[in-house]
């Protein structure tokens, strides 16, 4: 290697044969045998030099090989002093059932993605222990949602036996959380998986329901002859398609005597599913989405539920209630959620001494007809407000139709024991003011207003999203957002104005902030959920 601590250029300066190097004159013996051997030690250092420069690359290499040898290796050692691997086996298994057990809720009416079986799995291939955790927590192997629509007709009797050979894991005492798909006309609901079902019954706690009309009258008709047995679910989640007659006005009365909520969705008729409504005495939290409503039917049933606390109504915008429909009295009722109501009359059916949580959804997609409706029936709310309102803590109001300031103004006067309010409200453009323009902040900051408001939120319309979207807007949605972007500062001022008013006058006002209008709940994905029933126990 060379070793020479002064770079050729400078060991040149007082080279003896630079006379003749600048210029032709012929060298003496003595510099022609110096020029031979400075040659030949050149020629050598060159080799020395090539020599060196050739094995470097597979220098390199092994040092690269190397490097990542210990890369690798210090990695897997870290890992060992990682805080994950000091926590206890219960602390593992609270985390895995967060994960992948959230609550029935959640887990069949939103789209909420940790509870998919495969990240399940995913999970217990962190290491041995959160593996050995998993299969020794039978609480974590309680909850399985199957789509037999992505199976063959042969391959369902498989499939039935891997939803068996799941639950076995999580023990014989345990109450089973169950959910599943079948809406294939051609696929007749299959006799083996209908009498696994009856074989569950009492440990099935918690049941959804995906399938056409057809399909469930034959669940109905097998539950309502299976011995008199009845089933232990408290909660029933039902979502229909097609308008086929169900079995008996109280075949689900029957079968699931102890029911506590119903959730029913269908994009039909809704005459033939109302008769799941029949009976339920013990009944606590009901959740309506029904494409075509019929008011007074409903009512008519909504009126035997005496112990309900929480109702959610989501109901078609273009078909209207009648003032003859029944009104009906809920004494225990505490949350009242209504979506896309086609107007206000809906509230003077219903009497709730006791609510203390109103939300109100309209849609700013309704026709020029609905939203005159929900104005001419706006009165309907301010009474409805006044006559409970006393007790309503928390309220969130999105509505397209509100006119004016006094509006406004009348529907906070309607509140005085609010705590936390979410408008997701915007004023009409032809509209005429009632009130002033330097009204504006005056009169929603005044003191007598929202006296023991703490949250203030206030929501962007959910329109403006598009604009930072990929997918291409339709014209009405083009024109509204345009129409928004035009107005934004013009409509915002007074309300953010009047916020700010009133978080000073107001001592009792701890937060207030300004975010984008809530997204709605998704409904329950379609995708399958696969479940592990082949893996061996560590």
């Amino acid at each position: 290697m060379i070793s020479s601590d002064s770079p050729p250029e400078n060991q040149l300066d007082n080279d003896p044969l630079a006379r003749i190097t600048e210029n032709n004159f012929p060298p003496t013996l003595e510099e022609s045998q110096l020029a031979s051997q400075k040659l030949k030690d050149i020629d050598a250092e060159l080799k020395e030099l090539q020599d060196e420069m050739e094995a470097l690359p597979t220098r390199l290499s092994r040092l690269q090989l190397r490097y990542k040898i210990l890369e690798t290796k210090r990695e897997d050692l870290s890992v060992i002093l990682s805080p994950w691997r000091k926590l206890p086996p219960e602390i593992v298994a609270d985390i895995l059932q967060a994960a992948v057990n959230p609550g029935w809720d959640d887990y069949f009416v939103s789209a909420i993605y940790s509870t998919n079986r495969r990240l399940f799995k995913n999970l217990r291939a962190v290491c041995r222990m959160w593996r050995e955790v998993a299969f020794s927590t039978p609480s974590l192997w309680t909850n399985v949602w199957i789509d037999f629509d992505e199976y063959r007709p042969e391959q369902v009797a498989d499939a039935v036996r891997g939803v068996q050979k799941y639950f076995e894991r999580a023990g014989p005492t345990l109450p089973l959380q169950l959910g599943f798909k079948w809406r294939k006309k051609s696929n007749p609901i299959s006799d083996t998986w209908l009498e696994y079902l009856l074989s569950q019954r009492s440990r099935l706690m918690e049941l959804t329901v995906k399938t056409t009309t057809s399909h469930f009258r034959v669940f109905e008709e097998r539950s309502k002859a299976a011995d008199g047995a009845t089933w232990e679910t408290r909660y029933l989640n039902v979502k229909l398609r097609g308008g086929t007659a169900l079995a008996t006005s109280d075949a689900i009365d029957a079968s699931f005597p102890v029911l506590e909520s119903i959730h029913i969705s269908s994009d039909s008729d809704e005459s033939c599913h109302l008769a799941l409504l029949a009976g339920h005495p013990s009944l606590a939290k009901l959740h309506i989405n029904m494409a075509r409503i019929n008011h007074d039917r409903f009512f008519s049933k909504l009126g035997g539920f005496k112990h309900i606390h929480e109702l959610v109504l989501t109901t078609c915008a273009f078909r209207s209630i009648s003032n003859d429909a029944p009104s009906c009295e809920l004494p225990d009722l505490q949350y009242l959620t209504i979506r896309d109501p086609c107007s206000f009359i809906i509230l003077s059916k219903i009497r709730a001494p006791s609510l203390t949580d109103l939300q109100i959804v309209t849609s700013a997609h309704g026709t020029p007809s609905v939203q005159q409706q929900l104005w001419t029936t706006f009165p309907q709310l301010i009474s409805f407000l006044h006559e409970t309102g006393p007790k309503i803590q928390d309220f969130y109001l999105r509505c397209w139709f509100m006119q004016d300031d006094d509006a406004l103004r009348r529907l906070l006067e309607a509140l005085p024991a609010v705590r936390r309010l979410c408008l997701d409200t915007w004023f009409t453009d032809d509209a005429e003011s009632t009130s002033k323009d330097d009204d504006r902040a005056r009169s929603i900051s005044d003191q007598s207003l929202l006296p023991n408001v703490r949250e203030i939120c206030q929501h962007m319309p959910q329109e403006l999203r598009l604009i930072g979207s990929n997918d291409p807007p339709t014209l009405e949605e083009y024109e509204l957002a345009s129409q928004t972007f035009q107005d934004i500062d013009l409509e915002l001022k007074g309300l953010e104005d009047g916020l700010m008013e009133l978080q000073r006058r107001l001592p009792q006002l701890q937060s207030r902030h300004t975010a984008t209008a809530p997204s709605k709940r998704n409904e329950m994905t379609d995708s399958p959920d696969p479940f592990a029933v082949a893996e061996a126990t560590p």
